[in-house]
């Protein structure tokens, strides 16, 4: 094959629908918008003459897009003759996204993607797995090749951090209206990785002990009516959906627990006194909590504590069994 040589090519001789060498990031460079305005393009783009289909972009996307928009006429590139191996040329593409910045998560999966479309199996666990921070098991692949092949709308939010790497994986393998749905609930309540997980697993959990599709769980009057509160800010719509998965999730154990407050309110204790159950109601470890400023308003409360400590009704709410289900 032939070296590639610099040229100044014709815009118009571009064409602009060949994407195969794109690897989309779905964030802005301001950085890049400035330097561009500033110096024009430093380096330049690489091109690809395919012959009588013109030019085909192979890197310098956003480059080449600033000069058709500054209607400029012609830009100096690096073009590789008509003759080169395209997987020769995506290799070279992906390596330089991989020596450049660090990689967002739709990034990571695109080149993953294409990776597998031009090399070898062993050096893409070998070599370039690692070079993606990603374990070099071939099981990874799959996920991430998927995660590539989604939506924009996933690939944009998992791109700007809206949800977490791990969430967009989950999110990649549903079906089209769950991942809609699922998505739309994650952007909105802007949580953590670790509770988007937990958000995600109790979803799959309560779809499958139900045997319903994760939609019709997402869609549950009582999802929907806790996100459309206007009243909540999205950390306490976060903190009852939460709530609301777990009582879906584990319906024993929402039943004792309203049992629970229902018994304890028939003992009409003052709010300084507290029993607080063992966690999912199972094992002996409860408490009973006494809150006082002074030494005269525990004596007021003590007696109290200890006519509960002796009711039936103390005796009544310990020995009823809980736990989940």
């Amino acid at each position: 094959m032939e070296d590639p040589s610099y040229r100044t090519v014709l815009l118009d001789l571009i064409n602009w629908k060949d994407e195969r060498f794109a690897i989309t990031s779905y964030l802005s460079s301001p950085l890049l918008d400035q330097s561009l305005e500033r110096w024009g393009m430093l380096a330049p783009p690489w091109l690809w003459d395919t012959g009588e289909a013109g030019c085909t972009i192979v890197d310098g996307f956003k480059r080449l897009a600033w000069a058709r928009d500054r209607r400029l006429s012609s830009a100096r590139c690096l073009v590789f003759p008509q003759e080169s191996d395209f997987q020769r040329l995506m290799l070279l593409r992906l390596e330089t996204k991989l020596c450049s910045l660090a990689l967002n998560v739709a990034e990571k999966a695109q080149v993953l993607a294409a990776l597998v479309r031009c090399a070898l199996s062993e050096n893409i666990l070998q070599e370039y797995l690692p070079r993606l921070h990603l374990p070099a098991r071939r099981e990874v692949i799959g996920p991430w090749c998927r995660l590539a092949a989604s939506p924009s709308r996933l690939l944009q939010s998992a791109a700007l951090g809206t949800v977490c790497e791990r969430a967009a994986l989950v999110l990649a393998d549903w079906e089209d209206d769950a991942r809609n749905e699922g998505l739309a609930i994650l952007e909105q309540l802007r949580c953590s990785a670790s509770i988007q997980m937990e958000i995600l697993e109790h979803v799959s959990e309560i779809a499958l002990r139900e045997g319903k599709p994760k939609v019709t769980v997402l869609t549950d009057p009582t999802v929907t009516g806790l996100l459309q509160d206007r009243h909540s800010n999205h950390r306490q719509k976060t903190q009852a959906l939460r709530t609301a998965l777990t009582r879906m999730r584990f319906p024993r154990l929402a039943a004792r627990e309203m049992e629970f407050r229902e018994t304890l309110a028939r003992a009409n204790l003052p709010g300084s006194i507290r029993l607080l159950p063992p966690p999912a109601f199972e094992g002996d470890g409860w408490q009973l909590t006494l809150s006082f400023s002074n030494p005269h308003e525990l004596r007021r409360v003590l007696p109290k504590a200890t006519a509960f400590a002796s009711s039936p009704l103390l005796e009544e709410i310990l020995g009823k069994k809980g736990g989940s289900s």
